[in-house]
């Protein structure tokens, strides 16, 4: 567990850092940093973080997958249904970055047709959509 304070490997990246049971979210931003695993000891932390941020009205939420190893079927249930809230309030929630595991375990779900999911890094899409409003 990270503890305040903490580097790891990514460095020092600009934002909060919250750690539990290697799980890091990173934010900065319209951007959350995942590193680690979405599942059972980590999706309360990830949900309390990024749902606040989809109760805005026209909310941008641009996943850094990047770092992100592993998803449980709670986790992309937790994905769809934020992506549906962004996508009320006039906004969107993008899956920017993740690794070919990730993405392989989605196409087998059925999921890529009901996440939004880029192939870009996340603080490039990020400025690309910024500049496009």
């Amino acid at each position: 567990m990270l503890e305040d304070g903490d580097v790891d490997e990514l460095g020092d990246v600009p934002g909060h850092k919250v750690g539990e049971e290697g799980f890091v979210l990173i934010l900065y931003g319209h951007i959350v940093k995942l590193v680690g695993d979405i599942d059972a000891a980590s999706i309360d932390m990830f949900q309390r973080t990024v749902e606040p941020m989809c109760r805005k009205n026209n909310p941008r939420v641009y996943l850094d997958c990047a770092g992100l190893n592993y998803v449980n079927s709670s986790g992309f249930g937790l994905l769809f249904t934020l992506t549906r809230a962004c996508a009320e309030r006039g906004g969107e929630f993008v899956l920017c970055a993740p690794r070919t595991k990730v993405l392989n375990v989605m196409r087998v779900l059925g999921l890529e047709h009901l996440l939004n999911v880029t192939e870009e890094p996340a603080a490039e899409f990020a400025a690309k959509q910024t500049a496009q409003q």
